[in-house]
């Protein structure tokens, strides 16, 4: 299992949890993935505003509108502005019309921020673990396409690799691929003339889902790309069982 299936199963362990077993996160991912989790499962991240909220607010709004033109002193806090004191939060007297308004924006506010904020930091964790960078967008890199063995023969693989700081990134995505029995598992290499690296393994339940992948060594060095058939308990190289292979580099 991938570092990335190691997330997504924690984020998603099944109703008996068993998932989890056998994963190496440590506390401090476990903490960070727990808090997404409870985020997202909170129910008022969901829900709707109430419908007549949006009218309250463009009424008050119009109303400051006029007052300024015809010059008089605003009633109650702009757009924006913190709203501080009072029971209900809000400074002055209670029981006027524009009163109920503010102190409604003021609870709407208050409800909605805190939620979707966590939910916010949540896409952005989602966005940089699980999709490529959006500076260099992974479909602006070359393509390389990957032959398919007879153990696959109408599956289709293409591959696109980026140089980063620590490595190169490599993104695979795969279309007619069966997805990993029970047991096994594809696995990734990199083939030069110095001899074989990994590059991670992967299970294919979702068809044409993205793969991504990660080298320690440079694509030009090892220029030649081969998926492989694993079972789980056999020695971690590289089987007889090779599904794609193919160049991805010019």
């Amino acid at each position: 299992m991938s570092r990335h299936d190691e997330w997504a199963a924690h984020l998603d362990p099944g109703v008996d949890g068993s998932m989890d077993d056998g994963m190496t996160l440590d506390a401090t991912e476990r903490a960070a993935l727990d808090r997404i989790r409870s985020n997202l499962a909170d129910p008022t991240v969901w829900e709707e505003p109430p419908p007549s909220l949006r009218g309250r607010l463009l009424a008050e709004a119009q109303t400051q509108v006029q007052d300024q033109a015809a010059g008089l002193p605003g009633q109650t806090p702009g757009i924006g502005t913190v709203i501080t004191g009072g029971a209900d939060g809000v400074d002055g007297p209670a029981g006027s019309d524009q009163d109920a308004v503010s102190r409604a924006r003021a609870k709407a506010r208050a409800r909605w921020i805190g939620p979707l904020t966590a939910v916010a930091a949540a896409v952005v964790v989602f966005g940089l673990v699980f999709w490529p960078r959006a500076d260099n967008p992974v479909s602006e890199l070359p393509t390389y396409e990957l032959a398919a063995s007879a153990l696959a023969p109408d599956a289709t693989a293409t591959v696109r690799s980026e140089p980063m700081g620590a490595g190169v990134e490599i993104w695979a995505r795969f279309s007619g691929l069966a997805p990993a029995a029970p047991g096994e598992y594809y696995a990734g290499w990199l083939m030069g003339e110095a001899g074989m690296v990994s590059i991670g393994s992967f299970h294919a339940r979702t068809d044409g889902a993205p793969v991504g992948l990660w080298s320690g060594v440079a694509v030009q060095d090892y220029p030649q790309m081969i998926i492989t058939l694993q079972r789980e308990g056999e020695p971690p190289g590289p089987s007889d069982a090779i599904v794609f292979e193919g160049r991805i580099v010019p």
